[in-house]
C-alpha cells in the first residue's frame, strides 16, 4: 500500500542559535468516520543546506537538504474532526504502530492539539533502511469525516543526510 503524501504549505528557518525549522504540512485525504487511515501520511523533514564552505561572510542557508536526525520542539495537528487520535511513526512500516517505533501518540484530540516538548530533548532518528528524512503519521478518527489534516512542525536538526 503507498503512502499519502503531504504537501508542504510553508518551510522557514529561523535567525536563532541554534537554528530551530518551522515546516507546516496538509494533506487532502478523507478519513471516514469510525475508521483508521488507511496509509501513513508522509512527513519529508527538509534538513539545512549549505551551498557555500566560506564563513567569513554568512553562508546561504536553504532548507533543500534532508535530514534524519531532529530534536522536536513542538507538533500541531488539527483536522475538521472533534474526536481523532494520531501516531508518529520513524519507520515507514504501518504494522509498527503501538511498537518501539511509534514516537508519539495522542489520543481523542478534539480539532487541534499542540504538544510542545519544552525543556525535554526528544531526539528523534529515522529508522528506515536506508535511512530517509521522513516522519509517518497514523490517523484514527472516530468523530466527523476528515477532509484536511494540518500538521506543523517545530525542530533543531542534528543531522542531514
Amino acid at each position: 500500500m503507498s503512502n499519502i503524501l503531504s504537501t508542504v504549505i510553508k518551510k522557514e528557518m529561523l535567525n536563532t542559535v541554534p537554528k530551530k525549522t518551522i515546516i507546516h504540512y496538509q494533506t487532502e485525504e478523507t478519513i471516514s468516520t469510525s475508521t483508521d487511515s488507511t496509509a501513513l501520511i508522509e512527513l519529508e523533514i527538509p534538513g539545512q543546506y549549505i551551498d557555500s564552505e566560506f564563513y567569513g561572510i554568512e553562508p546561504n542557508l536553504t532548507l533543500t537538504g534532508e535530514t534524519t536526525i531532529f530534536r522536536l520542539i513542538s507538533l500541531h495537528v488539527s483536522s475538521e474532526s472533534e474526536d481523532f487520535n494520531i501516531r508518529l511513526l520513524n519507520i515507514d512500516d504501518i504494522t509498527k504502530v503501538n511498537t518501539i517505533y511509534e514516537i508519539i501518540s495522542i489520543d481523542n484530540i478534539v480539532y487541534s492539539y499542540l504538544l510542545s516538548v519544552g525543556n525535554m530533548d526528544l531526539i528523534i532518528k529515522n529508522k528506515d533502511i536506508p535511512q530517509t528524512n521522513k516522519l509517518y503519521l497514523f490517523v484514527s478518527n472516530s468523530g466527523t469525516i476528515i477532509n484536511t489534516i494540518n500538521v506543523e512542525l517545530v525542530y533543531e536538526i542534528i543531522k542531514n543526510i
